[in-house]
């Protein structure tokens, strides 16, 4: 995975207070991990593991199970490249259209797919233009929040976290930024925010049309999709 963050000037919280923290009630979604015992935690992360990551962990979540499998295809595209499952050398777009809800399952590995409810009191949407610009401003650039080495998201996150921010609204580096979104939730400070946790599906993988769709980083995306 890319690092988080870079070497550089902090980033100016104060021009980042200037950011609405606002309460939100938000229903989302994650796959997960499912360990070799026991039932898969919806929240379990590890420290500075994704874009967004923190010494207490940032567990991860988007706004449809579509674009949290997208977010999944784009970290193991090693997998994907190994695990063509109409097993042609290319496959076409008829081919996409055809087999779309076909399964990644060679090499993928299951996750688990859980719909969590939070009811925040300090979110931050930083997918307006106005939002973009005093992230600009506080020395980040608004293309960070979806490049591929991540700029200075795991800067941001770091400010996120002593400013009391409990989430941030996102675009996917992933999935097309019109058509969904991803919700970094920060541990601890969004501790007693969720209110309902539903376990979808116990073992799922991805589909043909989702790992199609998928942003990769570059140089990534499997050499047998269109």
């Amino acid at each position: 995975m890319p690092p988080t963050g870079r070497q550089g000037v902090p980033l100016d919280e104060r021009v980042l207070a200037d950011l609405e923290a606002e309460p939100l009630a938000v229903t989302v979604f994650r796959t997960s991990w499912i360990p070799p015992r026991g039932e898969a935690d919806p929240l379990y992360t590890e420290p500075y593991t994704n874009r967004f990551g923190t010494a207490a962990g940032t567990v991860y979540t988007a706004s449809s199970t579509t674009v949290a499998w997208a977010e999944t295809c784009r970290n193991q595209s090693e997998w994907i490249e190994e695990s063509n499952p109409l097993g042609v050398t290319n496959v076409s777009l008829a081919e996409i259209a055809r087999f779309a809800t076909t399964e990644i399952n060679r090499l993928v590995i299951p996750r688990a797919v859980h719909e969590l409810e939070f009811v925040f009191q300090r979110v931050v949407d930083l997918r307006s233009v106005t939002a973009q610009d005093l992230l600009e401003g506080a020395g980040m650039e608004a293309t960070d929040l979806r490049v591929d080495n991540y700029g200075r998201c795991g800067d941001l996150a770091a400010a996120a976290v002593a400013l009391g921010w409990q989430a941030i609204l996102v675009p996917s580096a992933a999935w097309d930024p019109t058509a969904g979104f991803c919700v970094p939730v920060f541990k601890p400070a969004a501790a007693g925010a969720l209110i309902r946790v539903e376990r979808l599906a116990e073992a799922a993988l991805p589909t043909l049309a989702v790992a199609h769709l998928t942003r990769y980083l570059e140089g990534h995306r499997p050499s047998w999709l269109p």
